[in-house]
């Protein structure tokens, strides 16, 4: 009974909006801002509103003949650098929890016709597996291919249409590849490089350093997992930092050292401030960002330098206190951003306007990856040249994490449907199908990988 009034009410829902006015602008929302930095890509230095503003701009070259404009707003203040382009919602969402449901409630409820999002902000358990795609899983390629052709966009529909009252279209707009694995004070424990360590030890020896590190789920539950099969037990202390001022030096006498660690301690982590911040100031230790190019730019920003070139600017400071930086990002192979659609608005829509959409949604997945892909040697160039000490994850550290990753994972699918949340559980299976699916395929055509010669030590002199 329940479904047939849902399906009766989404009907209602659909056929009560009026078609889009000629010449109407379509307002767009998101959280993030696009970063038309100097010397940025021309869609932007954010890594989530940069490819958001790529598909604007492309659903707008496609939507010219129609008369209508995509508009991007921004929920919060827009950065000096994008008031050109973008501009504050015009709304108030307030009341929504997320930009998912404000979509699905629709500008005549109060809310927004279409949106951009990122999935673990959609409230929803599974969000962090599609952001992730899967920790030790499906890359860019793979992800792109398990979305479109292997039932993953299908399934994400499906349990988007139950958890918003079938009011909510979902299209991807960008697949980015793989991150940087990280920055760190110090080189990682590496058992090819020292015979006295075996992975086990390795990796106990990894969760004894008394660092704060900066990273995000599910690839935290995972290392800390691996560390408590190693015998040691790690600390969490939230969106806390060392000192209670987080973008302040620490220890000084007005920003003491609040949160004392002797082990590993996952913390720091407040979504919209970079982590280059809390690192120039001491306040953490370790973190991880994104792609290396993007790094470059954030940490422009964060030092006050984003008039300034890529070339020309002062990377150190930030480098400096933590300059290992670790490829092979087991934790998130891929960013994934998707697009937003009420319903009822898209039903509304002339099929000129909903081709124009749905293409430019495509196509910004393809050129968010290529053009992602084809910038990152100079990232890590130019990183390189202002102290990274570039290195691969080591084996042994690796073979670790990702026993701890299937145990982990399984266990939190586990709970959340004990909890009455199946949700996790099916997309996780899902995701391991296809990829299990894929696996020989992924070894036959493995030919050039390791031809970088990339080391998981640093070179002795």
């Amino acid at each position: 009974m329940h479904k047939l009034a849902s399906l009766v009410a989404g009907l209602l829902h659909l056929a009560s909006q009026p078609a889009l006015a000629a010449g109407d602008p379509i307002d767009l929302v998101t959280n993030f801002p696009p970063l038309l930095i100097r010397d940025a890509p021309t869609e932007g230095a954010h890594p989530l509103g940069g490819p958001a503003m790529r598909f604007v701009r492309l659903a707008n070259e496609g939507l010219a003949e129609t008369g209508h404009t995509i508009v991007y707003n921004m929920t919060g203040a827009v950065p000096d650098s994008d008031a050109a382009f973008v501009r504050t919602f015009p709304g108030d969402l307030s009341g929504f929890a997320t930009v998912y449901d404000a979509v699905a409630a629709g500008s005549e409820d109060g809310g927004a016709d279409i949106g951009i999002g990122i999935s673990n902000q959609n409230g929803l358990s599974f969000g962090e597996l599609h952001v992730a795609a899967l920790p030790f899983g499906l890359e860019a390629d793979e992800f792109a291919a398990y979305l479109y052709d292997g039932g993953g966009l299908a399934l994400q529909q499906s349990l988007y249409d139950r958890h918003f009252d079938d009011r909510l279209k979902v299209l991807p707009i960008a697949i980015t590849p793989t991150q940087g694995g990280g920055w760190f004070p110090g080189a990682l424990p590496d058992p090819e490089s020292n015979p006295d360590l075996t992975p086990q030890s390795a990796m106990a020896a990894l969760c004894r350093r008394p660092w704060i590190v900066r990273w995000p789920e599910p690839g935290a539950g995972i290392w800390a997992r691996a560390c408590k099969d190693a015998g040691v037990a790690t600390g969490a202390i939230g969106a806390k930092t060392r000192c209670a001022h987080p973008d302040r030096d620490c220890p000084t006498a007005d920003n003491p050292i609040t949160s004392e660690v002797d082990r590993l301690t996952f913390g720091g982590f407040v979504p919209g401030i970079p982590p280059h911040v809390f690192i120039r100031t001491r306040n953490i230790d370790a973190y991880e960002l994104n792609l290396p190019s993007t790094e470059v730019h954030m940490i422009r920003l964060a030092t006050g330098q984003a008039n300034l070139t890529a070339a020309s600017a002062e990377l150190k400071s930030v480098i400096g206190p933590a300059p290992y930086y670790y490829g092979q990002t087991w934790h998130q192979p891929v960013t994934y951003l998707e697009l937003l659609i009420n319903k009822r608005f898209w039903a509304s829509l002339d099929p000129p306007v909903r081709w124009a959409i749905r293409t430019a949604a495509e196509s910004a997945t393809l050129r968010s990856w290529t053009s992602s892909l084809s910038r990152q040697g100079a990232g890590i160039d130019r990183l390189e040249k202002d102290g990274a000490i570039v290195l691969r994850w080591p084996e042994g550290l690796l073979s670790r994490l990702r026993d701890a990753a299937d145990s982990y994972l399984t266990e939190k699918a586990a709970n959340l449907a004990e909890e009455g949340d199946p949700d996790y559980r099916t997309v996780l299976e899902h995701m391991r199908t296809f990829q299990a699916a894929q696996a020989r395929y992924g070894d036959f055509g493995d030919l050039n990988q390791g031809r970088a010669g990339l080391q998981s030590a640093p070179s002795r002199p």
